[in-house]
């Protein structure tokens, strides 16, 4: 695992960092080595597979401020009770606040279609242990070929963001420093959707978020309080600020309009249709051929799935509204 020493997991030139985040590493392969045999390989992905993890510095230590993302290679069931020990041990043990798994098998890796999560599997992320040749089996994915339900899709995907922060932001109205540092990370994350969707549309999205924000300033979709309110969050996103105030709830609705507002954007130029309401726009998601097709899967399979995916989508993007 020498090579770990020469990996790159933030855009940041610290040795100390370097450090800190190889030898959590390490600590990473040896809790997952020692649940899970038959191991292929593990793959960090997010932004520290792409070597544009962010750090912040409270008192004399640097601290991760993404989660770990970390997908297992191997032919045998992990079972979850072995994840869920693997997870208390790094948190326990890392300075991290989350970290996610996937688990796959190396004829599912060859068998990835182009979508956004494996565009990015492929293109930007990094092995840390086992066959470091692995991500070559992946098929090879050109960013057009990125279907145009991954845009929308990734609006449901981030739409949690503003689920989440709803308790404390509108109803509790009381959030502490952390939580506001949490706030801002979700909701950065969601107007920075926005960009990710504008790029899948027109066939140029790329993993890496410092080339996605260039092509974005490239394209320049939105007006320029928009624009600015983006290249906000991609800032934020890069080189977080744990100290800055800001008003939580004004910047909430500030986010959550604009986020809708790039919504309605996308879905009209996807079904080709100008949406007057979102109640008219639901009815042309739930009744469009994919989801049907994914529903009609479900009802053969005895899996109903994709309806309660769908249903919960459409749920939390009204509550947003509302």
């Amino acid at each position: 695992m020498s090579f770990l020493s020469e990996s790159r997991f933030t855009i940041l030139d610290n040795s100390e960092i370097q450090s800190k985040i190889v030898s959590e590493m390490v600590l990473i392969i040896q809790a997952i080595c020692a649940e899970c045999s038959d191991i292929d390989a593990i793959i960090l992905e997010g932004s520290y597979g792409r070597g544009e993890g962010a750090m912040i510095q409270l008192g004399h230590r640097w601290v991760p401020v993404n989660d770990y993302d970390l997908c297992i290679v191997t032919e045998k069931v992990v079972a979850k009770t072995s994840l869920e020990n693997i997870r208390k041990i790094i948190l326990r043990e890392c300075d991290i606040w989350r970290v996610d798994f996937s688990t796959i098998s190396r004829s599912g890796l060859s068998a990835l279609k182009p979508r956004m999560l494996y565009f990015d599997r492929k293109y930007g992320s990094q092995v840390i242990y086992g066959d470091r040749e692995i991500l070559n089996i992946i098929p090879e994915m050109r960013s057009e070929e990125l279907p145009l339900f991954e845009a929308e899709k990734e609006f449901y995907t981030r739409i949690i963001s503003f689920v989440l922060a709803f308790e404390r932001v509108y109803l509790l109205r009381e959030v502490t420093d952390k939580e506001t540092f949490q706030i801002r990370q979700q909701l950065a994350k969601a107007l920075i959707a926005c960009a990710n969707a504008q790029l899948i549309v027109r066939g140029i999205y790329r993993s890496s978020i410092i080339e996605r924000e260039k092509l974005f300033r490239e394209i320049a979709p939105y007006n320029k309080d928009i624009m600015e309110l983006i290249f906000s969050a991609f800032a934020f996103k890069s080189y977080p600020d744990y100290k800055q105030s800001i008003n939580v709830m004004e910047y909430y609705f500030q986010c959550r309009n604009v986020y809708l507002k790039c919504f309605k954007e996308m879905v009209n130029i996807m079904y080709k249709t100008k949406f007057n309401t979102w109640e008219s726009y639901s009815i042309k998601y739930l009744h469009s051929l994919r989801n049907l097709a994914l529903r009609l899967r479900g009802w053969l399979k005895q899996d109903n799935c994709h309806y309660r995916n769908q249903q919960l989508n459409l749920a939390q993007l009204f509550l947003v509204i509302g």
